[in-house]
């Protein structure tokens, strides 16, 4: 049976409420009290360092504001236009003039909406090669940019990102920036990095909101010349292993909240050996 893909404003976004969202501030979502991807993933150090990290006011970091302006670049790149902005070329920031003038800039539009002139410089060109890549033009002509899904599972409110989705083609698009876009490279980043796991709660997102039959495409976009551009899809095979990760972190996340109790290490004494791989290399 087929459904109806319903897009929601995001005037209408709700604290709170379930469905699917376009162009949510990235401060209103990450301010957004529920669980996600990057939280299962702090939750498996331990609960306690969750917990640590969410008692702590929420700032956008550098490396956030680039990589949510990369996104707006890439995926919506009137808004982007429109948003963000960089310092005026030759300013100098070890005189009192400016940083006068820097402080007036970030007082007019926010100073996560501000960016180093190299960065600014970055954002276009990724977005350029990502856009003029054959099957990512095609298919994102079609998509939906820039959302955030909010569902629940098993009585876990949970939030979630789609950099992009085409609801017809059943593709979610996921982004992310490397230094090396060639597929061994990429194949250790998707396991350092848990993409599996993320690609497995967006899929999860979909599901909750009818979609069962998404695909996850990585567009690995290298930042620096020559801007390579390569289109990954996820096999389902690491999909179920990412979502059988977050079952279990997703059970461990409604106890914390059930019990108030967020542990941290445990307190036995466990053998340590080297990794596998290792005992390869000796």
């Amino acid at each position: 049976m087929e459904t109806t893909a319903i897009i929601c404003p995001h005037e209408s976004f709700d604290f709170g409420g379930a469905g699917i969202y376009a162009l949510v501030d990235p401060l209103d979502y990450h301010r957004l009290e529920a669980c996600s991807a990057w939280r299962l993933m702090r939750l498996g150090r331990s609960p306690a360092h969750l917990r640590t990290s969410l008692e702590e006011p929420f700032e956008m970091s550098d490396k956030q504001v680039y990589r949510e302006a990369m996104r707006m670049a890439t995926f919506a790149p009137d808004r982007f236009d429109q948003r963000y902005h960089t310092l005026p070329e030759g300013i100098n920031l070890r005189t009192n003039a400016g940083k006068a003038q820097r402080d007036a800039l970030y007082a007019e539009v926010g100073q996560e909406n501000v960016l180093k002139a190299d960065d600014y410089e970055k954002c276009l060109r990724v977005a350029e090669a990502v856009r003029n890549h054959p099957v990512i033009a095609r298919l994102l002509a079609d998509a939906h940019p820039l959302l955030t899904v909010c569902f629940h599972y098993e009585g876990v409110y949970c939030k979630s990102r789609l950099d992009a989705w085409n609801p017809d083609a059943e593709i979610i698009f996921d982004l992310r920036i490397t230094g090396d876009a060639s597929k061994g490279e990429f194949q250790k980043q998707i396991w350092n990095f848990n993409y599996h796991r993320t690609a497995a709660f967006q899929q999860l997102s979909l599901t909750m909101e009818g979609f069962v039959t998404q695909r996850v495409f990585f567009i690995a976009a290298e930042s620096f010349p020559p801007y390579g551009v390569r289109v990954y899809e996820i096999e389902g095979t690491a999909i179920r292993a990412g979502h059988r990760q977050n079952q279990d972190l997703i059970e461990e996340y409604a106890n914390c909240l059930e019990t108030g109790h967020w542990p941290l290490y445990t307190d036995r004494v466990d053998k340590i050996d080297l990794p596998s791989w290792a005992y390869r290399q000796l």
